[in-house]
């Protein structure tokens, strides 16, 4: 929602050239007090994180962090993505197995999908 506020705004030439020019009065400023710092001595002055490069975020970051959180889940095989058809007649798990993987979000989340692809589980 915010994302799309700040587009509506910045399509308003007049309002997109104000924040334009607040935002080179605001680095100005922080350059200025970079430039006071090391004269003061300070090796590496600070700077807001908004001018520190930040990592790229790529589709193989977030599937290496999600297979590391996967690891450290422990979920019964039996709440694991099913790779077989829908029409598995494989028994219920244990009670017990689903209260324990409900405990972390993401065993929580693939409990409530395993309970909706099995209604009669419940």
């Amino acid at each position: 929602m915010a994302v799309a506020k700040a587009r509506k705004e910045l399509r308003d030439p007049r309002l997109a050239q104000d924040l334009w020019d607040g935002f080179l009065r605001k680095c100005d400023r922080l350059a200025d007090e970079g430039l006071k710092a090391q004269k003061l001595g300070v090796k590496t002055p600070y700077l807001p994180s908004a001018f520190t490069e930040k990592k790229a975020v790529t589709k193989e970051s977030v599937m290496a962090k999600l297979a590391q959180l996967h690891n450290q889940v422990n979920l019964p095989p039996s709440l694991e993505q099913n790779k077989s058809p829908k029409n598995d007649t494989s028994p219920p798990p244990s009670l017990e197995s689903l209260q324990k993987a409900y405990e972390n979000p993401l065993g929580r989340n693939i409990v409530e999908q395993q309970l909706q692809k099995h209604p009669e589980w419940i």
